[in-house]
């Protein structure tokens, strides 16, 4: 069996071969003679040469120059940008790079085919919905719980003015206040409530 690691940090790899090295077992003792005596294969993407980046494979090729690119600090502007899953790779340099990104795609706009462009495109498209979709849904949630506070609100100051009006004292409008309304509002915010209630009254 062999472990490989791929490893995709700007830092270069500095941490222990060997898989037992990795686990902090000081309170452990015991499970060191179960850990297996492993040594792991770290292939240290962005600090590969780039002779042996050449030798890859599809799409993974353009991640591991991409990489080597950026830990230098020069842009990546690859000689044949074709790609087989191209958002799948921008999703991946996305999560990894951000400025990168951005850098890369105006590379594609100047020097990338129609093809790659029109991925480009696709993949702005599809990025942008699915940040509206996400916005949305958090416009949504921020809604409701906006709604939740203004109605409890509204509530809270209902009660202050019913008890205030009934004749309780101020110091029993605030123990009843907050045996109903405590766990949503602190004490300083029910005695500002019954303040401000007062005072428009």
């Amino acid at each position: 069996m062999m472990t490989i690691v791929l490893y995709f940090g700007q830092k270069k790899w500095n941490a222990s071969r060997q898989l037992e090295d990795l686990f902090d077992l000081k309170n452990y003792p015991e499970l060191r003679e179960y850990m297996p005596k492993l040594k792991i294969k770290v292939v240290d993407v962005a600090h590969m040469d780039e002779a042996d980046s050449e030798k890859l494979k599809s799409d993974f090729k353009h991640v591991a120059q991409y990489l080597i690119k950026r830990s230098r600090n020069e842009a990546y502007e690859p000689e044949e940008p074709t790609f087989q899953h191209f958002d799948d790779f921008m999703d991946l340099i996305s999560e990894l790079d951000h400025e990168g990104v951005d850098e890369f795609q105006e590379w594609i706009e100047a020097n990338g085919s129609d093809e790659v462009k029109d991925k480009m495109m696709n993949f702005i498209d599809r990025a942008k919905a699915e940040g509206r979709a996400e916005g949305e849904t958090k416009g949504i949630e921020k809604g409701r719980a906006e709604g939740e506070t203004n109605g409890r609100k509204e509530g809270l100051a209902n009660l202050i003015i019913v008890l205030s009006e009934s004749g309780f004292e101020e110091s029993q409008v605030f123990e009843k206040a907050k045996a109903r309304y405590g766990k949503y509002f602190s004490d300083e915010e029910i005695k500002r409530f019954i303040v401000e209630t007062k005072l428009g009254a």
